[in-house]
């Protein structure tokens, strides 16, 4: 009995319970982002930028949502501030349970809570986002893009502009609504949401920046301490982080993968390659695209070959990149990366979080092979 009422599963409602009375006690400003991609990049520019110290004395203290975690059971951890949960036995969970509680009388009792919370919204099934604004109801709602993600519950590309409306809808009315430059949507968002609708243009970090600065300048914040704030700040751990180790040039975006942000991944690094350096895209599978799967792949592949001089497909889907040389798995492609890569290459990586590719990234950040032995 007191390993069910203890469970993770079981933690959820009460974590859920104890996020929903801090939230009614403290009244943050809420900006919450969703979309099929750019959601963490986006949330990550945005506190980054209200939290510069010449955007902060007009914003105040602002916390963000961090390591990805932006499901129902993510964002109660990110609004209790110390929040988890708690694994090992029954007796243990059932006490740090109990110091959950406390915790949660501490902040309650406390004036130290941020004054803006900067979540990100993510959903993989119908209904999702709807309990997630029961819980965060955004003052400031975002949508970055929409596409075929987390189609293997969601079905098809419009029930996923469908399930991301539902932030959007959350709005009030003297809140804002920030979408990306959508114009197969813009006559379904308008009518659906109460709050004035802005819209920012850009793809990538370049969307991510204008909608921070879209939120600095509703704050009062003049353009040159935006324009200062959003050069500094920086953009999340496998997010087109930009790495030079030694001659090579590395674009890291292995976080996580879906058509929309490959092709938007893929424009990015062809546009930032230097010229004359050959370019090598390792892309690994990309999860959750339900039965139109193999052909997403194939889409991809080709816009890949437009783009790079060399395709490197990591796992069983990545097949239908027809790639110029494949691999199994993160771990075969470390073992082998050393043979395909040559000095001064420009390389992008990017592929679905399972897939691991971080470990590729590592291999890469421990420098190149002797040029002896690298291929040509």
């Amino acid at each position: 009995m007191l390993s069910r009422i203890t469970s993770p599963r079981a933690q959820a409602p009460y974590l859920r319970l104890l996020a929903r009375t801090v939230l009614k006690a403290k009244r943050p400003l809420i900006i919450g982002i969703t979309g099929s991609v750019g959601k963490t990049t986006t949330t990550y520019t945005i506190a980054a930028v209200l939290s510069h110290p010449r955007i902060a004395r007009l914003v105040g203290t602002v916390a963000h949502a961090k390591e990805n975690m932006n499901d129902l059971d993510g964002l109660p951890l990110t609004i209790l501030r110390r929040g988890w949960f708690i694994r090992g036995s029954s007796a243990a969970r059932l006490l740090r349970l109990g110091f959950q509680l406390v915790r949660t009388g501490q902040i309650l009792a406390s004036r130290d809570y941020p004054d803006v919370l900067v979540l990100e919204m993510g959903t993989d099934a119908p209904g999702t986002l709807a309990k997630t604004v029961a819980l965060a109801r955004p003052d400031i709602g975002i949508l970055t893009a929409v596409g075929p993600s987390h189609l293997e519950k969601l079905g098809t590309v419009d029930a996923v502009f469908r399930e991301k409306l539902t932030v959007l809808r959350a709005v009030p009315k003297d809140g804002l609504v920030i979408v990306g430059d959508m114009p197969e949507y813009a006559d379904r968002i308008g009518p659906n949401v109460s709050a004035p609708v802005v819209v920012a243009e850009g793809q990538g970090l370049e969307l991510a920046r204008n909608i921070a600065m879209i939120i600095g300048r509703r704050f009062g914040a003049s353009e040159e301490d935006l324009r200062l704030a959003v050069e500094a700040a920086a953009t999340p751990p496998g997010r087109l982080n930009r790495l030079k180790v030694g001659s090579l040039s590395i674009v890291d975006d292995s976080y996580n993968a879906n058509p929309m942000s490959m092709r938007y991944g893929l424009a990015n690094f062809a546009q930032e390659a230097e010229p004359g350096r050959r370019r090598v895209a390792i892309l690994a599978d990309m999860k959750e695209l339900g039965p139109e799967e193999q052909r997403y792949h194939r889409e991809v592949g080709a816009h890949a070959h437009q783009v790079a001089d060399v395709v490197v497909g990591v796992g069983e889907l990545a097949r239908s990149y027809d790639p110029d040389h494949w691999f199994e798995d993160a771990q075969h492609c470390q073992e082998g990366i050393g043979r395909i890569i040559a000095p001064g290459d420009a390389i992008f990586l990017k592929g679905s979080n399972s897939m691991n590719l971080e470990v590729v990234v590592d291999k890469l950040r421990e420098g190149a092979p002797p040029p002896e032995e690298m291929a040509l």
